[in-house]
């Protein structure tokens, strides 16, 4: 042994479907439980919210759900930065788009895919593909792939090229 008793993941799945990451997430987690008290420390992070909708996770007296606490106001979401116990249901990820100045259209189109993928439905419409557009979008998917986000200035250079390039 290390003497190591911590780990600690996230982005599990980044890069492969929404149910590949799910099954791995899940699986990787009741790996932890079954050790139950030979599990270390454990640390993870996941935005698939189907693994706490479906309670795919065993209920065990050594799991903590634990999420961010935020207020809703007149103006949006503030974020508060404090640790509380629970877990988040639903996506921030267009109010976090909001508040980093992404264009209003492009966030309302993923409010829209966000409810249609909710609802397990294409969120792909035929009559609003353009071609001129599909391959700004083929660019900027490949684009945000190959980003490593664990690095603040990776992240705010994706930011700033998706900002110059989608005007």
């Amino acid at each position: 042994s290390s003497g190591i008793n911590a780990e600690y993941g996230d982005e599990f799945g980044k890069g492969t479907s929404r149910h590949n990451g799910i099954a791995l997430f899940t699986a990787t987690m009741r790996h932890w439980l079954a050790r139950d008290k030979e599990c270390p420390f454990v640390l993870a992070a996941t935005h698939y919210h189907t693994i706490f909708h479906r309670r795919l996770l065993p209920p065990s007296s050594i799991l903590r759900y634990k999420t961010f606490d935020i207020e809703d106001d007149d103006g949006g979401l503030v974020y508060l930065y404090r640790l509380i116990d629970g877990y988040c249901l639903h996506s921030r990820a267009t109010n976090v788009a909001r508040l980093a100045g992404i264009d209003q259209s492009i966030v309302d189109r993923a409010d829209e895919i966000l409810s249609l993928t909710a609802a397990e439905k294409h969120p792909m419409q035929p009559e609003r593909v353009k071609d001129d557009n599909f391959e700004n979008c083929q660019t900027v998917v490949k684009r945000f792939l190959e980003t490593n986000f664990e690095f603040e200035e990776s992240s705010y250079e994706f930011i700033s090229w998706l900002k110059n390039n989608l005007r």
